[in-house]
């Protein structure tokens, strides 16, 4: 399998993967709720933080911290920002959009280049698990806490 190939099956594997989270079965729009319907879903407005490694391309782990910030909440849908140090030691911020599952405290948000899904743990956590799809994929997991 060439890497185009390789890059080619794994967007369509994180739109599936995305889809699940949303909701969706493959091939399938909307949502099983009523157009106007009230979904009772956990607040997420504020910050999120948490200290991570990922795998890196050139096979080493690297230690950083990410920020999820989300800016707005409207019912079950989310808008915000990613933010983190890349390794040159650059603040990076990526916006962020994406909503939970009807219903659920499940959530996924998509971003330039990959996506993010995850789980609300309680009030103040968050366990969620990147993937970054491009140049330099990676995936990792990472608890994200409330900052006060």
């Amino acid at each position: 399998m060439t890497v185009r190939t390789r890059c080619a099956a794994a967007a369509v594997a994180l739109g599936v993967a995305l889809g699940v989270v949303a909701g969706a079965a493959p091939g399938m729009t909307g949502s099983a709720a009523p157009a106007g319907a009230a979904v009772k879903v956990p607040n997420l407005l504020g910050t999120w933080a948490g200290d991570y490694r990922y795998p890196s391309p050139d096979l080493t782990a690297h230690a950083t911290s990410v920020k999820v910030v989300i800016d707005q909440q409207d019912g079950q849908f989310l808008w915000g920002h990613d933010e983190f140090i890349d390794k040159t030691g650059a603040l990076v911020s990526i916006p962020v959009l994406g909503s939970f599952e009807h219903g659920d405290r499940t959530f996924g948000l998509s971003l330039k280049g990959g996506l993010i899904t995850g789980r609300v743990l309680g009030a103040r956590r968050l366990a969620t698990r990147f993937f970054i799809v491009g140049d330099n994929p990676t995936s990792f997991h990472v608890t994200l806490r409330k900052a006060p």
